[in-house]
């Protein structure tokens, strides 16, 4: 699944990798989307320049 692939997702809570049985949905893009700004602590909005595609995003991911 080249970038989307959930390997990182899963080692991060301690599996070995992502497994065949993964679900994509599709992410729409929104015209803003929250970001965390760690150096002032809070949450500030981005714009996307609203180009209105669908993204690839997990709806499950299976780890082994």
């Amino acid at each position: 699944m080249g970038s989307t692939n959930g390997n990182q997702f899963c080692e991060e809570r301690g599996h070995n990798q992502e497994i065949s049985g993964s679900t994509i949905t599709c992410g729409e893009d929104e015209s803003a989307y929250g970001n965390f700004d760690w150096y002032n602590q809070l949450w500030t909005m981005k714009s996307t320049g609203s180009k209105n595609q669908c993204y690839q995003l997990y709806a499950t991911i299976k780890c082994q």
